[in-house]
């Protein structure tokens, strides 16, 4: 699954990806994470769901539901904690 990695060869193709469209360092790199993002995407889920290590699955799963739900916040009774509450609720009856 693992492709080889070659620092030098990937910087040669930026440089001419950058120079091809003409942009800034930046924005080449904002580009390139945009056109990216679902396969990013997809990497997380996958982690999150068939991981063989626990606490990968439970990073991944954490950092899915903090980007929908919103970090949820320490104390008890707010908002975020109930819909949290609630989705795992859910969960434990389907299991």
């Amino acid at each position: 699954m693992a492709k080889h990695w070659d620092p030098e060869e990937v910087l040669q193709m930026s440089l001419h990806e950058r120079d091809f469209h003409n942009m800034s360092p930046f924005k080449n790199a904002e580009r390139l994470m945009y056109e990216h993002s679902d396969v990013a995407t997809k990497a997380i889920l996958h982690i999150a769901m068939y991981s063989d290590n626990e606490k990968l699955r439970f990073d991944a799963a954490r950092y899915i539901l903090e980007r929908v739900l919103g970090r949820t916040p320490e104390f008890a009774g707010s908002d975020a904690n109930s819909k949290l509450m609630e989705m795992v609720d859910e969960l434990v009856v389907e299991a």
